[in-house]
């Protein structure tokens, strides 16, 4: 392969890497696992340092608590044995035969049977204590030894029945010549004729009564193995040993003893309770235990290995390591999850403004591949959108006049609804001095044709002046200039410049001018027009003086624009028109009409005002049920029309084509009521409660509105139609002739045998089993 494809490929590679750490997702991922994570790291790594101490810490007591029962089972032991001896020594016939003067006893004063019976005695007493193998009472200064056994001499006792190892008997007089409240020698190996055991020996010097002098000692042999078997009863820890030391370097005995561990153990002086941590000679760990005895200097030591003491611990350690584990793959997942959802919409944006995405890339103009980073798609999107508004800005406003001509256009005819028209005004900004509007109407009845000039000035003025003012150019020669005002001073002034500076030709002589009243919101522009067009027609029928400047209020005290058209009269018919009946209509226009036509004060400028009043009658109905505005066939033109016959034919034919919409839709709603209602009870019929009253408040009727309802849509009351739906169902179960009457009757509503028999028998003229048995002949 080319060195150079493989540098390219290598760097393309590295290129990658580079844009995949700074994608948005890749940060969000990298977010949420600090997030996530690390508190339940931080969490997890306190606990598991807290339970591994509290647990350490527990297992320690628990290896110590065990000790110091073994250490209060061998002292209750040994104090035993301490009682015992100190009764011994208080004996009067030790007392007796210590305080005999000379080296030999006085036979005398003790009989040979009388030590025969304390040689019983020391028997009764070697039998008390389990621990003590032998008893001996050493009369020092007689050289004698009174056993169970009898009584010995000295040196005979000392070769021959009590020979311990690596002492002789001259150790032995003068080990029992000094004064001790109780010495312990540690366990050796003692023969007794031909028995050899490993012995503990316990010696005790008896003061006699004369004095303090050591006339005799007390000694007591206690085989190791029945210490060892005691500290086995009370002390079972598996891979254990347990030490009892007496002395610096000196082990009295113990249960396990390794000898290389012996010299890693240290006598301690301070009588405190002691864990220290020993390294083996094979380099693994052990703890050992120190305990005090309370009896004696004697210091217990159990030495266990580090892994037993542990193993609770590592045991934890290991849960821990896995909750630990699960913790973070869950937060892993929990926070690629995450951030994938949270990157959905970034990418979706990224992918409506960017174009087509290629696995993560996108396409220059040349087609090669290109990595991208989604802040700067974004930030140059935002920039390309930037240039575009100011784009747009400058298209609106270039287009802005249009747009305005159309807007006054549409108000002045009374054709947006009031959701648009408050849209309209927040988005054109009209109406900034108050919300008043006023109408005013130029006609111009010799206008020509072409009015491009006049177009044109019209622009330039209302540029000039800068105002809430419009002037809007209509049919056959009409402007309306709408203003912003509810004065009547301003908005004739507002007329006279208009008609001095833009209507000052010559050819345009005679022109008319009407202003309407003055209305609240953008919605009273349609009525203020109708007004002015009606000043209009006041000054073209009077031949008023066509300079004046007249207003809706100059003209409305004339009784000749009034006309009859009650409230009730305009209730009535708006509620005519929602049933869609127009025979019910087509009376009351006729009223209407008849009575204001018949009256002779009745002209053309109150026809032309009942004309209007008519119509914006019936627009508001379709508006108000929520079928939008409705548009006049001539584009929203409000018709010049005064005769009878005109007005009617109008009327009537727009009223005919509302109640017709109306009709329309109420077939259409009764259609979708029947079939919804017939839906609902192909799916309820088979339940037994099932009823009009279910039925009707299911579709939030009255029992009796939907009885009525039901009536008109199947032309049946609804317990027969469902009296005849369950027994057709019924009928279609019978062909398999798999079901009891009982069986059929529940599987189509019917809880009673009886009451499905009756309802049978009523719609087919049999009872179920008669047309049972017709239809199997049949077959």
């Amino acid at each position: 392969m080319n060195t150079g494809m493989v540098l390219l490929d290598e760097r393309t590679k590295a290129m990658r890497i580079m844009e995949r750490k700074r994608s948005v997702k890749n940060k969000f991922l990298v977010s949420y696992l600090i997030i996530l994570i690390l508190p339940l790291l931080l969490l997890g790594t306190w606990g598991y340092w807290w339970m591994s101490t509290v647990i350490k810490e527990q297992t320690e007591k628990f290896y110590i608590s065990t000790l110091k029962q073994v250490i209060d089972s061998m002292d209750n032991s040994f104090q035993g044995m301490n009682a015992m001896t100190q009764t011994l020594s208080e004996s009067p016939w030790v007392q007796r035969i210590a305080a005999m003067e000379g080296s030999n006893i006085d036979y005398s004063r003790v009989t040979q049977e009388q030590l025969a019976d304390y040689a019983t005695y020391l028997q009764n007493y070697q039998s008390i204590n389990t621990m003590i193998e032998r008893i001996a009472i050493i009369f020092n200064t007689k050289k004698q030894v009174l056993t169970s056994k009898g009584l010995d001499s000295f040196d005979w006792f000392f070769t021959k029945d009590y020979a311990y190892a690596n002492m002789t008997v001259a150790e032995w007089e003068k080990s029992v010549s000094q004064y001790t409240s109780g010495q312990i020698l540690s366990a050796r190996r003692l023969s007794s004729y031909e028995r050899i055991d490993n012995v503990v020996s316990y010696v005790k010097t008896i003061p006699t009564l004369l004095d303090q002098t050591p006339r005799a000692t007390i000694l007591i042999g206690i085989k190791e193995s029945r210490i060892k078997e005691q500290l086995n009863n009370t002390f079972q820890l598996p891979g254990s040993s347990i030490y009892i030391m007496n002395g610096p370097d000196s082990f009295l005995t113990g249960q396990n003893m390794q000898e290389s561990i012996q010299r890693k153990l240290e006598y301690k002086t301070d009588k405190k309770v002691v864990v220290e941590q020993l390294t083996m000679d094979d380099g693994s760990a052990s703890y050992a235990f120190y305990a005090p005895s309370k009896f004696n200097d004697w210091y217990y030591i159990t030495v266990v290995p580090k892994a037993v003491v542990l193993d609770k611990v590592n045991y934890f350690n290991y849960a821990t390591w896995i909750l630990i584990a699960l913790i973070l793959v869950s937060g892993i997942i929990a926070s690629y999850f995450m951030a994938f959802n949270n990157y959905r919409p970034i990418r979706r944006l990224i992918d409506n403004v960017q174009g087509e995405l290629i696995s993560g890339q996108r396409k220059d103009g040349k087609g090669t591949a290109k990595s991208y980073y989604e802040y700067d798609v974004i930030k140059s999107t935002f920039d390309q959108m930037k240039l575009t508004r100011q784009e747009l800005e400058s298209k609106v406003n270039d287009y802005l006049p249009m747009a305005v001509y159309s807007l006054f256009i549409k108000l002045l005819y009374n054709t947006l609804s009031s959701d648009q028209i408050e849209y309209t005004m927040r988005m054109m900004h009209i109406g900034n001095r108050n919300n008043n509007w006023t109408v005013a109407v130029i006609y111009l009845p010799n206008a020509q044709a072409d009015t491009t000039n006049l177009r044109q000035k019209i622009s330039q003025w209302t540029a000039a002046e800068g105002e809430e003012l419009y002037i809007i150019e209509l049919e056959n020669g009409r402007f309306a200039v709408v203003v912003n005002t509810d004065n009547g001073d301003e908005m004739r002034n507002a007329l006279k410049e208009i008609k001095k500076k833009v209507f000052a030709n010559e050819s345009w002589a005679g022109i008319v001018t009407g202003i309407g009243s003055p209305y609240s919101g953008l919605e009273g522009i349609s009525a203020s027009y109708r007004e002015a067009v009606i000043v209009i027609n006041h000054t073209l029928v009077t031949s008023d003086n066509s300079e004046a400047v007249l207003s809706f209020n100059d003209i409305s005290s004339n009784n000749e624009l009034r006309y009859w058209f009650p409230a009730e009269k305009q209730q009535e018919l708006q509620h005519r028109l929602r049933m869609g009946d127009f025979d019910k209509v087509e009376p009351i226009l006729d009223q209407l009409l008849r009575a204001n036509f018949e009256h002779p004060s009745f002209g053309a400028l109150p026809a032309q005002c009942l004309l209007y009043d008519l119509i914006s009658t019936a627009l508001k109905v379709p508006e108000s049920q929520g079928m939008g505005k409705m548009v006049l066939n001539d584009e929203g033109q409000f018709p010049v029309i005064s005769t009878v016959n005109e007005i009617k034919a109008y009327v009537y034919q727009l009223y005919k084509e509302i109640c017709t919409m109306f009709k329309e839709r109420r077939k259409l709603e009764s259609a979708k009521a029947h079939q919804d209602i017939l839906d609902y009870i192909d799916l309820h019929y088979c339940f037994s409660e099932f009823s009009l009253n279910a039925l009707a408040e299911h579709f939030g009727m009255s029992a009796s509105q939907m009885s009525k309802l039901f009536k008109e849509l199947t032309g049946m009351t609804f317990v027969d139609y469902l009296t005849k739906k369950r027994i057709t169902t019924a009928k279609s179960f019978m062909a398999a002739n798999e079901l009891t009457l009982e069986e059929l009757g529940k599987k189509v509503g019917y809880e009673n045998t009886l009451t499905f028999r009756r309802a049978f028998k009523k719609v087919e003229g049999v009872n179920p089993s008669e047309f049972r048995d017709m239809s199997d002949e049949s077959q």
